[in-house]
């Protein structure tokens, strides 16, 4: 299958460009990929900073209520003389439930350097065991306090033979030792607040997403209205399958799971866990108008690069089928076809030389049509010659016999014998200087080319005829910058001469302005000097103008018909050219190109 080379272009073109909008689609496609994965870890941890900044929130409000019942001075007392047995215990008991209503406190002990419970402000009727023997979940914590650390932790604690979800402070009471200038611990109060669904849905509406805690022992806590039948088996299944993605009540949420924030176990039994789920809807939103954009985007790209592709392959292509078209106008016989290109490359170099040669195949066609048709005419002046020669005898004879006949009877003869011998003899010189003509047409020499002054040739043919009797004005303008022309100067003064008596014969005497000028020009690769003749005559018709250079052919009473074939004749031997532009009743512009000597340093101001 033949394919033109415009459609491989630009298929070529089509193909790469495409394939680079492809290519920047599909990487900026990836990018924002990459990218709104990132925008997801970096809300997951936004969202993970935020639970954790309230939970510090209510651990440091936790310890800032304990730090005030601590210091308070009658505090501080009640609990130094309750162990030294001088109150009972009921009145520190008291003061306990006292500070859990006023702290607004779910639960608050208060414990003996020794982890006896002295009091419990929640329960009046628990006192006096040892929390640290056995150990419960909390021994670990209440330990480091009673060493004198406030510790604050997110834990699942055993009360009362109940597990609790709870943020708890415990803080060590000092008093100052007077004797050993130290501050001693005299007891630890502990405080806790129950962690429950309102704790949980606030923290889930400050960090924007949905939370759920799961831990042992304890129900479910979301920070939504759901059921734990509902979405316990969901979510674990979705952990088990290591899921990072879950779709519940028709939301797409991106599910992370972490240990609760500032929770502290000493088992797994007591772990306590934190799954966020944070929406992905408007992300997933956001992505996908990105995503229709780039779409969008790479489809007009692929436009473009379609209408590029054409036009870049057009710029390449045009000037080759312009060049196609003039072959093969020239192969089928049309010499005059040439092409113009503006495209500064190789391409234009190549139609530079397919110009330069249709010029030189023109020119040496019409040498040939020339030098065939001139051989042809040459031929036909000779026999004409010789035909008409060949009578002239024979009617000088009969005209000698008229005369004698005259001579012997003048009285019926003598003016019409005389009248009728001038005529014949009137056309036989007629007849004889048409034969010269036609032999000289025959005997043209060949010329001899010599650089010569084409102005002076003209300024001397223009002299002839510029004078007022003619009746036209003659204007003559010639550069300063003419290059030499190589001619043969007398043929070329004859060519030139022929050419300003035609101008003056087509005014017909009337008045008007014949134009003679002279420039250098380029046709091809050849530089010529280009001699113009404009005359404002009669002009000539389409007819006359394609047979103006035909031997014996002329529209002039009393004309050889000669005059244009020897000019052109005389211009083909000087490998020059010749044109004739008429309108009839606007007159007539001849155009001569004869070539110019190319050595710059011959060429002399004028």
């Amino acid at each position: 299958m033949r394919i033109s080379i415009f459609a491989k272009l630009a298929l070529t073109f089509l193909v790469t460009i495409t394939g680079l909008v492809v290519f920047l689609g599909v990487s900026t496609a990836k990018a924002l990929d990459s990218s709104f994965a990132e925008l997801v870890l970096e809300r997951e941890e936004l969202v993970t900073e935020g639970i954790g900044l309230e939970v510090d929130g209510l651990l440091s409000g936790l310890e800032s209520q304990l730090e005030g019942m601590a210091n308070n001075f009658e505090f501080r007392n009640s609990l130094v003389e309750r162990l030294a047995g001088s109150v009972p215990p009921g009145e520190l008991i008291d003061r306990m439930g006292e500070l859990r209503n006023i702290a607004a406190l779910d639960y608050i002990w208060l414990v003996s350097p020794d982890g006896t419970l002295l009091a419990a402000g929640h329960d009046p009727n628990v006192f006096g065991d040892n929390l640290l023997n056995p150990e419960g979940t909390y021994s670990g914590l209440l330990s480091d306090a009673i060493d004198g650390n406030t510790v604050k932790a997110i834990s699942v604690e055993t009360i009362s033979a109940h597990s609790v979800f709870i943020a708890e402070v415990f803080l060590p009471i000092t008093v100052p030792d007077r004797f050993l200038g130290v501050e001693q611990i005299t007891g630890v109060i502990w405080g806790a607040k129950i962690i429950d669904a309102d704790f949980i849905t606030r923290a889930a509406d400050l960090a924007g997403a949905k939370l759920v805690t799961i831990a042992p022992d304890i129900d479910l806590i979301a920070s939504w209205d759901v059921s734990e039948e509902t979405l316990g088996p969901q979510l674990t299944g979705a952990i088990d399958d290591g899921l990072r993605e879950i779709t519940i009540g028709g939301e797409l949420y991106q599910l992370a799971t972490q240990p609760f924030p500032r929770s502290e176990s000493d088992s797994l039994h007591h772990a306590v866990t934190l799954h966020l789920l944070i929406p992905k809807s408007d992300i997933i939103n956001q992505r996908l108008a990105l995503l229709r954009a780039l779409l969008v985007q790479t489809v007009i790209g692929g436009i473009v690069a379609i209408l590029l592709a054409f036009l870049i392959a057009k710029s390449i292509t045009f000037p080759i089928e312009r060049l196609k078209t003039a072959v093969t106008a020239l192969a089928s016989g049309d010499l005059s076809g040439r092409v113009e290109v503006h495209s500064h490359d190789e391409v234009e170099d190549l139609v530079k030389s397919f110009n330069t040669m249709s010029d030189e195949l023109d020119a040496n066609t019409r040498r040939l049509v020339e030098a065939e048709k001139l051989s042809a005419w040459r031929e036909v002046a000779r026999r004409l010659a010789h035909e008409i020669k060949n009578p002239l005898s024979p009617i000088k004879l009969s005209i000698q016999n008229l005369i004698r006949v005259y001579r012997g009877n003048p009285e019926n003869f003598e003016n019409n014998l005389i009248e009728t011998g001038e005529t014949i003899l009137e056309e036989v010189d007629r007849l004889k200087t048409l034969a010269d003509e036609f032999s000289n047409f025959a005997r043209m020499p060949k010329p001899v080319l010599t650089e010569n002054d084409i102005c002076e040739l003209l300024r001397g043919s223009v002299a002839l005829f510029d004078k007022p009797e003619s009746g036209a004005s003659i204007e003559f303008s010639c550069p300063d910058d003419l290059p030499m022309a190589l001619i043969d100067r007398d043929a070329m003064s004859r060519v030139l001469t022929n050419l300003i008596k035609n101008a003056v014969e087509a005014m017909e005497d009337r008045p008007g302005r014949i134009t003679v000028g002279v420039t250098q020009a380029e046709v091809g690769l050849s530089r010529m000097v280009r001699i113009t003749i404009t005359d404002e005559g009669v002009g000539m018709d389409e007819e006359a103008l394609k047979q103006s250079f035909n031997p014996y052919f002329t529209t002039k009473r009393g004309g050889s018909g000669l005059g244009l074939a020897i000019v052109q004749s005389i211009i083909s031997e000087h490998r020059g050219r010749i044109r004739i532009e008429s309108a009839v009743g606007k007159g007539t512009t001849v155009t001569v190109e004869v070539p110019a000597v190319l050595d710059d340093s011959q060429q002399g101001a004028r």
